[in-house]
């Protein structure tokens, strides 16, 4: 289970010294003082607030690390599973002091005076660790002289968090949609190929023939209401939420294309159509494939693929633009059955192999 220690207690260090000094600048704020900030009252109590933070980050706080005798014996061997939270949080932190580790070893290797380093400006004495000073401006009100270094940490801090929102809103999404799919598992005295396509996780050879719907719907309703739920979910996630996302809460942050609106409008309709519908057979399975591949196709397309490929010269007679279009539809379809039906990925990369086993005897043969 994650443990407190290191890989949290760095970074909530920093960000306890962050808030301590934010804290001196709106206390003397308020009290009309000038200058704002004072660093003798600021560097004391932004060392306190850091030491705090430290410490609750290395777990001083927690019962656990301080438990003794057969308790702490008991605590050690017990088998918990750590919350999907706690495993998102961990991670988060595991690559926040990383991050802050290799910015380190930069400053060191960029402070060293006939270090590896390369000086690129107009003053032919500039310091490469010296830290400028910019006008700033935030939510309509100007800032002036706020250091380079604050607004690069903001920006640290605004991209983890970031990362800890993201992660956590798919993993949450995945987990949600997976659990009405079952995997197809083992059955003893089933044909493999039934075993794979057919049978729920668990289920018998009987069990195939006949299972019980998890919606309270008449099995005759199931599907007309997962289409009409589909269609009008698609139509007001298309028509009034994602204008408003789009145009009000991201506009100038984060511009979003058309089709970007258009897959995740189609992904919100089939989504809320297979958890309202709940219809059987193929239909929930195919609802809630093609919503996860619609909803990744957008974010390979104009990130995840989009922003790497195209800064790279075309392969083969194919367009670059072709090869993206196509890299981002294959992630958007491979990715869902992975987490759906991994058995079918399995038996594919077993069969694979085993032609490629075929092939490769084939050619030891051949004189």
């Amino acid at each position: 289970m994650p443990q407190p220690g290191l890989s949290r207690a760095i970074p909530m260090g920093i960000l306890g010294f962050a808030i301590g000094a934010l804290l001196v600048l709106a206390i003397r704020a308020a009290q009309g003082l000038d200058p704002v900030w004072s660093p003798g009252v600021g560097m004391v109590l932004a060392a306190f607030f850091s030491a705090g933070f430290f410490v609750w980050g290395m777990g001083g706080f927690d019962p656990r690390m301080s438990a003794h005798g057969e308790e702490a014996h008991d605590d050690a061997h017990a088998d918990v599973t750590p919350s999907p939270l706690a495993l998102n949080s961990s991670i988060v932190w595991q690559l926040t002091s990383l991050l802050i580790g290799v910015g380190l070893v930069i400053f060191v290797i960029a402070a060293v005076p006939f270090g590896p380093a390369l000086t690129i400006t107009e003053v032919p004495e500039a310091s490469r660790v010296a830290v400028g000073y910019t006008d700033f401006e935030l939510f309509g009100i100007e800032i002036p002289q706020v250091s380079q270094l604050t607004l690069f940490i903001a920006l640290i801090v605004i991209m983890m968090l970031s990362l800890f929102a993201v992660a956590g809103a798919l993993g949450w999404i995945f987990f949600s949609a997976s659990k009405g799919i079952a995997n197809a598992a083992v059955v003893e005295h089933t044909p493999m190929g039934r075993q794979l396509f057919e049978l729920p996780s668990g289920a018998t050879a009987d069990a195939a023939v006949e299972q019980p719907k998890a919606s309270g719907l008449p099995a005759a309703l199931s599907l007309p209401v997962f289409l009409v739920v589909a269609i009008v979910g698609f139509l007001v996630t298309y028509f009034i939420i994602m204008p408003i996302v789009s145009g009000n809460i991201l506009a100038g942050i984060v511009p979003i294309a058309e089709d970007t609106r258009l897959f995740f409008s189609i992904a919100a309709g089939l989504a809320a159509g297979a958890a309202i519908g709940r219809p059987g057979g193929w239909w929930m399975f195919w609802a809630v494939f093609l919503a996860f591949a619609a909803f990744l196709y957008p974010i390979f397309y104009h990130v995840a693929i989009g922003l790497v490929y195209l800064a790279f010269p075309s392969i083969g007679p194919f367009t670059a633009e072709f090869q993206r279009t196509l890299l981002s539809i294959v992630n958007a379809l491979i990715i869902p059955l992975i987490v759906l039906r991994p058995k079918w990925i399995t038996f594919a990369a077993g069969r694979a192999a085993r032609e490629v086993a075929k092939f490769l005897r084939w050619v030891g043969t051949v004189k």
